[in-house]
């Protein structure tokens, strides 16, 4: 096929370089018929435009099939339709190109209503002399194929004369059917179709950690496309790889672990690729697998917390002695000094917390033992040497020794809980609360509040010879002197 260009074309600022010609947009391919007065279809060899008289007129209807390569995203520069003119008259005669709008074409009838622009895209004056003795024309039709594109498969228009009738007016064109190819009109269309995928800046996640306890939002920011423009469906968010789920907001909500691929497309349907992000999100605490010991002394214990966490992994330990408390510290070891019900946590990277592990410690003796039941001190006084006994019971550690001292607070531990005396010694008798009772001549009494309120003093015949109570005010000071 050889197309002939016009240099005024082809020197147009409005003429788009490279200029590529697809054998899809060079048309001679389509309906065209002549439309008279009655809307008889009179003519489908030749082309009839303008009129006889005021009676008789005729319009061509051209319906070429429209290339598939055109879209809606299609960028039309130019778009020119080529038809030769058989009478080559030399009057003026005004041509016009109409966008076609609607019509019924009963073919059975041969008859057709059409509706079109009244306003012409363009008009031509067909004359032979002022065509520089050519026949051939050209109508430029490009805001008709700026149109949107609808499921009509025709670029349809219609060439209406804007003269006065009259029939030096009256001009024949040659239709889709010549048999002369050569005199075959035929579309050119200037195009570029966008082949570019969009682009965009950067994905945002929030939080942007590598483990998460809730939700992860993903973000595609600054998407933008130069060329037919963004989608309005234009990002899909994907949990499978090559998978596409289009919607309109560039934001999508993660709610599990797993990876995500992430798409945006511009609406000539090119693809961009941003990426495939990785989210983990724990939403399962650790457990406490055990506690044990793994070192001791006589003052303290050594614990080793035992977790498990098969996600973000454990990251601290709380040990507290009270329920509901949490003392978190980075190591698994724990130093006990007391007694108690410890509670033992676990807590992972995302701050899911396990469940509590209680763990007893009752290794150490934090009671002292029994007060000491002493027998074998007489009365009163005696001749011979005098052996006392003294009896106490732990239940914890048990008693290791006794002390038998004659200076209060002075202490000499034996592991025996006898001791004989030789000579006179005060010896000191304690109650159960720890409260001194009874040395060799005196007893002591004690009101609710632990006060002494009185003592009573023997002589070396026990016999008691003298009495002292003691007085205390509201505040349980000592009013002095005793009565």
């Amino acid at each position: 096929m050889t197309v002939s260009v016009s240099s005024e074309w082809l020197n147009a600022e409005s003429t788009v370089y490279p200029v590529t010609i697809d054998p899809a947009t060079v048309q001679n391919i389509g309906l065209d018929f002549t439309v008279d007065s009655a809307n008889k279809i009179s003519s489908t060899e030749e082309n009839m435009v303008g009129a006889i008289d005021e009676y008789e007129y005729y319009d061509t209807l051209v319906m070429a099939a429209r290339p598939s390569v055109i879209n809606n995203t299609t960028e039309i520069h130019k778009a020119y339709y080529y038809a030769n003119e058989l009478t080559q008259a030399c009057s003026d005669s005004e041509i016009g190109v109409h966008q076609y709008l609607s019509g019924n074409l009963d073919l059975q009838s041969g008859t057709i209503e059409m509706l079109y622009d009244e306003q012409a895209a363009e008009t031509v004056n067909v004359n032979y002399d002022k065509n520089n003795g050519s026949s051939k024309y050209k109508f430029d039709i490009t805001e008709i194929l700026r149109q949107p594109v609808t499921d009509d498969p025709f670029i349809s228009f219609v060439l209406k004369s804007e003269s006065e009738p009259d029939p030096e007016t009256l001009r024949v064109f040659s239709a889709f059917d010549e048999t002369d190819s050569s005199l075959s009109p035929y579309i050119v269309i200037n195009y570029t179709n966008d082949t570019s995928a969009p682009l965009f800046d950067n994905i945002s996640k929030s939080p942007n950690t590598a483990w998460n306890g809730d939700n992860v939002v993903l973000t595609v920011n600054g998407a933008r496309d130069s060329g037919s423009g963004l989608a309005e469906m234009a990002y899909s968010f994907s949990t499978n790889q090559n998978e596409y789920n289009w919607q309109a907001s560039n934001e999508y909500i993660a709610t599990a672990t797993g990876n995500v691929w992430i798409y945006i497309r511009n609406q000539a349907g090119n693809i961009c690729f941003c990426g495939c992000e990785s989210v983990k999100i724990d939403r399962n605490a650790p457990i406490i697998d055990a506690v044990a010991e793994i070192d001791s002394s006589e003052d303290s214990v050594l614990l080793l917390a035992d977790a498990t966490d098969s996600e973000s992994g454990v990251s601290k330990y709380s040990f507290s002695y009270t329920a509901g408390e949490y003392h978190w510290v980075d190591d698994n070891l724990f130093e006990a000094t007391k007694n108690g019900i410890l509670y033992v946590n676990a807590k992972d990277e995302t701050g899911n917390i396990s469940p509590t592990f209680e763990y007893i410690i009752s290794r150490f003796d934090e009671t002292a033992p029994t007060v000491p039941q002493v027998t074998g001190n007489p009365d009163g006084w005696s001749q011979t040497d005098i052996t006392i006994t003294a009896l106490s019971t732990d239940e914890q550690s048990g008693v290791a020794a006794y002390s038998f001292s004659t200076e209060k607070g002075v202490y000499n531990w034996h592991t025996e809980n006898v001791k004989t005396f030789t000579e006179s010694a005060t010896v000191y008798d304690y109650d159960d609360h720890g409260r001194l009772i009874r040395t060799n001549d005196t007893d002591y009494f004690y009101d609710s509040n632990g006060n002494c309120i009185r003592t009573d003093e023997y002589d070396a015949q026990d016999e008691l010879y003298h009495v002292t109570y003691y007085v205390y005010d509201q505040k349980a000071m000592l009013r002095s002197p005793p009565f």
